[in-house]
């Protein structure tokens, strides 16, 4: 009965934390580790609390206390790979991915990750190589196919993208990642009519995601409709005031709405942030 306890534990904490009750996770899991401090599981689960929470230091101590209690805990160092890699410590988690695949050879999430490390190191056959891994060790594993597409999209392979991005978002229609990049996919085949559905669909799902207004904002303009691109330009910049490419975008449309003195203030905001060539196109403008 006693070993139970800390279980009880355990278990009613990873409730409370998929519910976002994050303070009575806390509290579960410091309760199962004051009565079984050699246990990793809660170890474990209250970094994946403090993760959620941006406390990316504690969840680092917390998976390393969990790893140390079981070396052999292949769930703490996917985890712990995850934490490094959101402090840019990129070379520490793709030792822990590593270690977790080593662990179990069959772990997808670790192979994504992994995969999702080396696209972001432009070893994009590498990647690849770890996207295949992740489908086959799950086949049913959305993410890992949009990661997969997302990376063929990026090599020009555009039918193998679209092929993966339809199969993502078959295994789950609520992907906005999946739509956002089968979007950007269709744009680039010139098939703007889909593009522009599925920036709808990725919009509808999650309202405040200034790619796909930005998005959208392009494959609009690319028919045409510049008043409508216009509005979705000044939504993505609403969404995020910082955000230099949509000001460039609206610029762009300014320009070819024939409204120069526009233009040339979202070209202006580009140089205020810190954009190069928007300086260097003003300078231009004004020795002409």
């Amino acid at each position: 009965m006693a070993n139970r306890v800390p279980l009880a534990y355990v278990n009613r904490g990873v409730a409370f934390g998929e519910a976002k009750q994050t303070k009575r996770a806390l509290e579960d899991f410091n309760s199962a580790i004051a009565l079984e401090p050699s246990a990793p599981t809660a170890y474990n689960n209250r970094g994946k609390v403090y993760m959620g929470m941006g406390r990316i230091n504690e969840a680092i101590r917390d998976y390393t206390a969990a790893i140390e209690r079981d070396p052999a805990y292949y769930l703490a160092y996917n985890n712990r790979g995850l934490s490094y890699r959101e402090t840019g410590r990129t070379d520490r988690a793709l030792k822990d991915y590593t270690t977790a695949i080593a662990l179990s050879s069959d772990y997808a999430d670790a192979y994504t990750n992994r995969g999702i490390l080396y696209g972001e190191a432009g070893q994009l056959d590498r990647a690849i190589e770890d996207f295949t891994a992740a489908i086959r060790a799950n086949p049913y594993y959305a993410d890992a196919y949009t990661s997969r597409g997302l990376t063929f999209e990026i090599t020009g392979k555009l039918d193998r993208a679209l092929e993966d991005l339809n199969i993502a978002i078959t295994l789950n229609s609520s992907s906005v990642e999946a739509y956002l990049n089968r979007g950007v996919v269709l744009e680039r085949m010139g098939r703007l009519d889909r593009a522009l559905e599925d920036y709808g669909k990725a919009i509808a799902l999650k309202p405040d995601d200034y790619l796909a207004y930005n998005n959208r904002g392009n494959a609009l303009g690319k028919k045409g409709r510049f008043h409508e691109a216009v509005k979705d330009q000044a939504k993505a910049i609403a969404l995020k005031p910082d955000f230099v490419k949509a000001y460039l975008d609206r610029g762009d449309l300014y320009l070819k709405m024939g409204n120069t003195e526009r233009a040339v203030k979202d070209i202006q905001k580009a140089c205020d942030l810190g954009n190069d060539a928007a300086c260097e196109a003003l300078e231009r403008s004004q020795t002409q």
